[in-house]
């Protein structure tokens, strides 16, 4: 590579970086106003809420006056007992005309109410009739304390729909009667609509420990709900909060999830919306390293959205929300399963489940996630079936692989023992060549074929080796196993270690520390280029210059990224080190490989078709380039 093509490349990078700095302020101010014609779309739809729960207000307010009006009347010998049943009525009265059959549901106080098993404590509030708090109980945050996944004031639940013909009304607002269980495992909250009339929320825990059975019933409510408008929707609104260290990490690997009912997923991680147009089965809020999520034992109906937003200075990971349609039809008696699952991001828990649900484990695409699902993750999990250590159990999975891959390190090392034999010869044509690239190139192939050498051979082992590698860059960020598991110096290799703290924040996403790991993977990573180089003469110094930027690069990169990867990255390439001396020490010879060579270079070579074209292609860019050179001294004569 010459000077002119490293500088052209520079630029491409510098425009490309331009690009994406533009896009992201276009995209950027581009959710703004989506996000803000979305608010102005919600704030219609629920103005006729607003209007109700306002006058609902006023209620309260006309009667905090009352005993101050009624003292007045009594200090002028009226008969206090009689006005205060009068005004009692007509509140009544004003507030049934308001709210109809619910007005005794509103301006009540607020209770809670406890559910727990071994794994969930759960509590709920009789407002809305709704989960106001989810606690792991197996699990911590980062800061030691309890690791709630549902625990927000912005969090909402609740259904909305219409009633006395054409006034709407949502149950978040409103306060549900609690009837406990007696066995401590099962509460529902009743919201009455008139003799006879309910609307029930069920909530017990079921076999499996993450799992909460949700049930809604309704009875009665076709005399509630008006027949020509009989929408019941589940508006659904959860504020992931954080969990981990580095909350721009987590965001990262924080999603909207959502399965349709024939199994097609599809989600949501930056900032936007996406409408349902096919019924749906689940909906998951999922964190790094835990889910929320919403199961229909059936399904919703093919309307409603999913909505998500972040952003970088926010207290928050990320604010989801969901509107769900329930396929109501107007029924006397109505029920409608569902089931609530708050868990860590296991995948083989996740599978037993058998509704998709794995598929938010971040393992990568195509053949990177066969390789993490078929491959790595049961190693990983054998593994750790035996050692308590994860540390330990990433040396050993790092040197399964490796051995895993020793043929093709061996043919690797060879192809380049040969390089390095030939190195003279291929100096000998460069130099003699070095004004005709074209008869240069074709001298190169010739002396490889006769040798009976590949000059890629060194490369192909190393791609072929690529996609672990990448399945393993894609696996370990999102690896339950790892979260809060400590090793040498770094307390949690989830997330990056901070043994070397620098008290004020550097640019270029270094940040407020130096993870040690990324250090080490850093220096083995340059150790590696210049071993590598060693092995190659007459390197182009541009090339050699690249090769040396990318492990410093990477240490931009990887600098807060977690401590397992950067680990098992350095560890990697002390392997590989190991394997080279290995190999080179009991099964490589030079000389050996010399006299090979000399032997091949003997023999009659047969030309393959793809040497035979490519000869070819190069004779005739010779011949054109004589040709081109032959009218020029004609011209100049």
């Amino acid at each position: 590579m010459d000077r002119r093509s490293v500088i052209g490349f520079i630029l491409i990078g510098i425009l490309f970086v331009g690009y994406l700095l533009v896009q992201s302020n276009y995209s950027q101010k581009a959710q703004i106003a989506e996000g803000m014609r979305q608010d102005s779309i919600k704030q219609v739809r629920q103005a006729e809420i607003a209007d109700s729960l306002k006058h609902a207000k006023q209620l309260q307010e006309e009667a905090a006056k009352f005993p101050q009006s009624i003292d007045s009347l009594i200090a002028q010998n009226k008969n206090a007992a009689q006005i205060t049943i009068l005004e009692d009525s007509l509140r009544a009265l004003k507030q049934k005309q308001i709210l109809g059959p619910f007005a005794d549901a509103v301006q009540k106080t607020e209770e809670f109410f406890t559910l727990e098993n071994d794994v969930l404590k759960i509590i709920f509030t009789n407002r809305g009739g709704r989960i106001k708090t989810v606690e792991l109980k197996k699990y911590k945050d980062y800061r030691g304390g309890p690791l709630d996944l549902i625990n927000s004031e912005n969090n909402k639940f609740g259904y909305t729909f219409y009633f006395n013909t054409d006034k709407l009304i949502s149950t978040d607002s409103l306060y549900f009667q609690p009837i406990i269980d007696p066995s401590g495992k099962k509460i529902t909250f009743r919201l009455p609509g008139g003799e006879g009339k309910y609307f029930d929320q069920v909530y017990a825990f079921t076999d499996t420990s993450y799992l909460l059975d949700y049930n809604l019933q309704l009875t009665g409510f076709n005399e509630v709900i008006p027949a020509q408008l009989p929408l019941l929707i589940l508006n659904w609104q959860n504020e992931m909060q954080e969990q981990e260290k580095n909350i721009d990490y987590e965001r990262q690997y924080s999603k909207l999830y959502f399965s349709y009912a024939n199994g097609d997923m599809d989600y949501k991680s930056s900032n936007g919306k996406i409408d349902f147009d096919s019924k749906i089965k689940w909906v998951s809020c999922q964190q790094q390293f835990f889910n929320a999520t919403l199961i229909a034992k059936n399904e919703f109906d093919n309307q409603g959205y999913i909505n998500i937003y972040s952003e970088d200075t926010s207290s928050f990971v990320k604010l989801c929300n969901t509107e769900l349609y329930i396929p109501y039809s107007n029924q006397k008696d109505f029920s409608f399963p569902m089931q609530y699952y708050f868990a860590p991001n296991e995948y083989a828990a996740l599978k037993k489940l058998d509704i998709g649900l794995e598929d938010i484990v971040p393992m990568g695409t195509g053949m990177i996630r066969w390789l993490n699902q078929w491959v790595i993750v049961p190693v990983f999990h054998w593994l750790g079936n035996f050692v308590t250590n994860y540390g330990l159990v990433i040396l050993l999975l790092t040197l399964i692989i490796k051995l895993a891959l020793t043929p093709l390190t061996y043919r690797s090392y060879l192809s380049m023992a040969k390089m390095r034999v030939l190195n003279p010869e291929v100096a000998e044509i460069r130099e003699k060549y070095k004004d005709d690239q074209a008869k240069l190139g074709q001298e190169q192939l010739k002396l490889f074929r006769k040798a009976g050498v590949n000059p890629l051979g060194g490369c192909i082992p190393t791609l072929l080796s690529m996609p672990i590698l990448i399945a393993v860059f894609r696996l370990f960020p999102g690896s339950i196993d790892l979260r809060q598991e400590g090793f040498l110096w770094a307390n949690d290799l989830s997330t990056y270690d901070d043994l070397i703290k620098l008290g004020i924040n550097l640019p270029f996403g270094i940040g407020s520390h130096i993870s040690l790991f990324c250090v080490l993977m850093t220096i083995s990573s340059i150790m590696y280029v210049r071993v590598n180089m060693s092995q190659t003469a007459n390197l182009p110094k541009e090339m050699k210059f690249m090769q040396y930027l990318m492990p410093v690069f990477f240490f931009f990169f990887l600098n807060s990224s977690p401590a397992g990867l950067t680990y098992y990255y350095f560890v990697s390439n002390m392997v590989t080190f190991a394997q080279q001396w290995g190999i080179r020490r009991f099964f490589i010879n030079d000389e050996a490989i010399h006299a090979k060579i000399q032997e091949n270079k003997a023999k009659p070579v047969k030309k393959s078709g793809f040497q035979a074209r490519l000869e070819e292609a190069m004779k005739k860019q010779q011949q054109i380039k004589q040709g081109k050179g032959q009218q020029q001294k004609t011209k100049k004569k």
